[in-house]
């Protein structure tokens, strides 16, 4: 059962005698063959490193729709015949909000963001609505053309720029040697864009009764509530399996970084969920996700920290989209947010992967200033009409520029400037 304005799309669609498909089966599609959807193959998740299989944005999208598809599930067991149930009953929804959630991540992932944001303001989860509603060309002038309730899973961060930002984000400095210099100063804010206020006013268009109640706080609907856990599993789980794969994870830094305490929940899941009854200690974890096992291992706290999924109610709301939302319980939840802030600080915050971060930034910012200087000269043909046609032409530029994989930019930016 579904509200009506829950399926609208901006432009009407009118299915085939013979398609069995229903709406939220239609935007999976678009998303899964979409060109933004396939360059992620190309876009870095954390670091290289020496793997020739390394987890890259469009595995972590896979992973994080899959992970979101379980919570589903487990939900919708919970709650068999409930409102709960009923808003978890598409799989294909709660999957194409998982594979749609970094689209708009650009090249060089966090770094490529941050350098982006120092020329013009931009933001990886306001592109990503961008990309959905705008950039990809499917319908003329609205994108894919998706559902509102699959756009507004997307959105988790209703608020725009504008309001979001602390501070103008100053240009880049220059060193000594020219290097533009990109700190801390040009994170941007998380919120959409601006150009995209139309679209969201559209989106939340019926939601007005419950806006008025949240005035001032975020309006997150439960698919965005339970993509971002999905993501915050994949985060804490898979990115730490990749980090120990690529040696970027040493025992003693976890050990460090997330003592027993942390994982006191997980060892007595974990000894009522064994058959053979026996016990688990934290020596025998730790040997177990550092050595051989740890890929069971992984599955094994992505499990655990699927059985502490819970569901909030907000009886305020009007609209069940947000009335509900997904939560974690306190446990799990403070496991996830220490293991997130050690891959952060061991693997993110790396040497290497910051000498990568400086490489890439100056290759935006280059290729940035040449095809703003001169875009007739140095944009496709595709791009030089847009940005003949368009009344915001340096978003031309970061917008094609967004959208390539970390190898294009490399070869861009080595074609113009050696």
């Amino acid at each position: 059962m579904t509200n009506s304005h829950w399926n609208a799309r901006r432009t009407a669609r009118r299915p085939q005698a013979e398609d069995g498909r229903d709406d939220y089966d239609v935007d999976y599609a678009r998303v899964v063959h979409s060109s933004s959807f396939r360059r992620l193959a190309g876009k870095t998740q954390i670091h290289q490193g020496d793997s020739d299989v390394p987890r890259n944005r469009l595995t972590h999208s896979i992973e994080v729709s899959q992970i979101a598809l379980g919570i589903a599930q487990r939900l919708k067991t919970a709650d068999a015949e409930g409102a709960v149930s009923r808003l978890v009953s598409s799989h294909s929804l709660v999957q194409v909000i998982g594979l749609c959630h970094d689209l708009g991540h650009p090249c060089g992932g966090h770094a490529g963001e941050d350098a982006l944001n120092a020329c013009l303001p931009y933001e990886g989860n306001g592109q990503t609505l961008r990309i959905l509603t705008r950039l990809e060309g499917h319908t003329p002038d609205v994108g894919l053309n998706l559902t509102r309730r699959t756009l507004l899973g997307v959105l988790k961060y209703p608020v725009p720029y504008s309001r979001a930002k602390k501070r103008d984000t100053p240009p880049p400095r220059r060193g000594i040697s020219g290097q533009p210099l990109i700190g801390p100063e040009h994170k941007p804010p998380k919120c959409y864009l601006d150009s995209e206020a139309e679209t969201v006013d559209w989106m939340l268009a019926p939601f007005e009764k419950d806006r008025a109640i949240v005035e001032g706080e975020l309006l997150k609907t439960f698919d965005a509530s339970l993509m971002d856990l999905a993501d915050d599993f994949a985060y804490s789980a898979a990115d730490l399996d990749d980090a120990i794969a690529l040696n970027m994870m040493k025992r003693e830094w976890l050990e460090l970084d997330a003592p027993e305490e942390y994982w006191l929940g997980f060892m007595d899941h974990m000894e009522q969920q064994d058959d053979r009854g026996q016990t688990w200690s934290y020596e025998r974890l730790m040997d177990a996700l550092m050595g051989g096992g740890r890929k069971k291992m992984t599955g094994l706290i992505i499990n655990y920290l699927l059985s502490g999924v819970r569901v909030h109610h907000d009886e305020r709301m009007h609209d069940e989209l947000y009335r509900y939302r997904v939560t974690l319980d306190a446990h799990r939840s403070d496991l996830v947010d220490i293991l997130k802030k050690s891959v952060f600080r061991r693997v993110i915050e790396a040497p290497s992967v910051q000498l990568d971060r400086v490489r890439i930034q100056k290759q935006i910012i280059d290729v940035y200033d040449a095809m703003t200087y001169r875009p007739m000269m140095y944009l496709p043909e595709k791009h030089r009409d847009i940005w003949n046609r368009s009344d915001d032409r340096e978003r031309v530029v970061a917008d094609y520029i967004a959208g390539m994989t970390d190898r294009f930019l490399a070869k861009t930016h080595s074609s113009m400037f050696g």
